[in-house]
């Protein structure tokens, strides 16, 4: 299992901003980002660091949720942004994304079933 996943399990959360509850409703625009593991890629604890480090301060500014897959290397993050083109800078800029250690899939994705257990 690669450091990203080991150093997601304990630091796997549902991120919003500033404590507040995330306001999300039937029809919102979020963007879903997948990350695949660059096989024969090793990045070091600095690395991770810097990436969790990154990923904490983007929750920071908008709703966020992130965590790994237990399966197998890799990440799904699920976000608000104003538009694709601001969702794919915030990807871009991610440590692990920028140094090569992942390749990403970046899709737009909107909100069509919400439990009740939600807020929206």
């Amino acid at each position: 299992m690669c450091l990203f996943i080991r150093g997601l399990v304990s630091r796997a959360v549902i991120m919003r901003k500033e404590e507040k509850t995330m306001n999300i409703k039937k029809g919102d625009k979020w963007y879903a980002r997948i990350d695949y593991w660059n096989e024969g890629t090793n990045y070091t604890d600095k690395d991770l660091e810097d990436c969790l480090s990154y990923l904490n301060d983007v929750a920071k500014e908008r709703s966020f949720i992130g965590g790994h897959f237990s399966v197998r290397d890799g990440a799904l993050m699920v976000f608000s942004a104003e538009s694709f083109e601001e969702a794919e800078k915030i990807v871009k800029n991610d440590p692990f994304i920028a140094r090569g250690f992942y390749r990403y899939e970046l899709l737009e994705w909107h909100i069509g079933i919400l439990s009740e257990d939600i807020v929206g």
